[in-house]
């Protein structure tokens, strides 16, 4: 295999080996692989799986693709040389120059791949303190990675939490999912007093009975990366259609559903209490200093 790979970097094999085995073939191998890793199971860490996509990826643009393109370039000149035919070996070299051009073009995905992959999470800044003689979990801030497991302890430390209070401006799907999880599973009542928005809401639909300070509100909207160069390699639709179900199985109404698909990733929609109590997202208000439901008739 070393004197197999040697020879390819000295341009010894045969043009129709180094560029349709060792280049073509190669790269159509690292496509598949990528594709299959983006389709992962669910019970996989999407952080795990970002990390291996990106570790491949870099592999293949820093080892393997300079040896390609070197090996394929040099077996392109070396076939001229001795058979004289230039046309082929031109047409390979020009493949291989628009392959370069197209790679540096993916520059800024390449970028926003690794720092979701390697960076600091940008979603780290949450609280989490129990309240109300440790009845109650209140969740501020943005859901970063490890919010559920953190949440998680808390719960089975504590079995007489009844409700989670989620202030949130959203953060990682696979963590809001989660908790969905984590609240069907201690049978969980939902609240919000300053508001819960994007993928915050997944988990305010997952409790038993879900109720809302007079001031907060829901706020939703279709699923992104945060990056609409990584937005375009991801099925979104397909996770938010995941996450539906959720809201199916809370007895959200179908027509919410569609509005909220009709909302771009850009565009929050903010329904009225109203059309939240009437499509079975919320059962009713809180007082926020008492954290229980108050009758609707004492609305102004």
């Amino acid at each position: 295999m070393l004197n197999y790979i040697k020879k390819h970097w000295k341009g010894e094999l045969s043009l129709v080996t180094s560029f349709w085995i060792n280049f073509s073939v190669v790269n159509l191998l690292y496509v598949f692989t990528t594709a299959l890793l983006s389709k992962s199971p669910g019970f996989l860490h999407p952080l795990l799986v970002t990390r291996v996509s990106v570790s491949l990826m870099v592999f293949h643009l820093i080892i393997v693709y300079p040896w390609q393109f070197v090996g394929v370039w040099r077996s392109a000149t070396r076939s001229a040389n001795e058979t004289g035919k230039r046309a082929l070996p031109i047409l390979v070299k020009i493949i291989l120059i628009i392959g370069v051009m197209g790679t540096l073009a993916k520059w800024e995905y390449f970028s926003d791949s690794f720092s979701i992959a390697f960076g600091p999470d940008k979603f780290t800044n949450y609280e989490i303190s129990l309240i109300n003689e440790h009845s109650f979990l209140h969740l501020q801030g943005m859901l970063g990675w490890g919010i559920s497991s953190d949440v998680k302890t808390l719960l089975v430390e504590n079995k007489q939490i009844v409700g989670i209070i989620l202030d949130s401006p959203g953060g990682r799907v696979y963590e809001s999912r989660k908790l969905a999880e984590l609240i069907f599973e201690f049978n969980l009542d939902t609240y919000s007093l300053k508001g819960c928005e994007s993928a915050c809401v997944t988990a305010f639909i997952a409790g038993e009975n879900r109720y809302l300070a007079e001031d907060a509100n829901l706020g939703f909207h279709n699923y992104t990366t945060g990056s609409s160069l990584i937005d375009d390699k991801v099925d979104m639709q397909h996770e938010m259609e995941n996450d539906f179900e959720i809201y199916r199985r809370q007895g959200v109404e179908e027509i919410f559903l569609k509005t909220i698909v009709a909302n771009t990733s850009k565009n929050m929609w903010y329904p009225t209490f109203n059309t939240m109590l009437n499509d079975g997202i919320i059962h009713g208000l809180i007082d926020p200093s008492e954290i229980l439901p108050v009758e609707l008739d004492t609305l102004k």
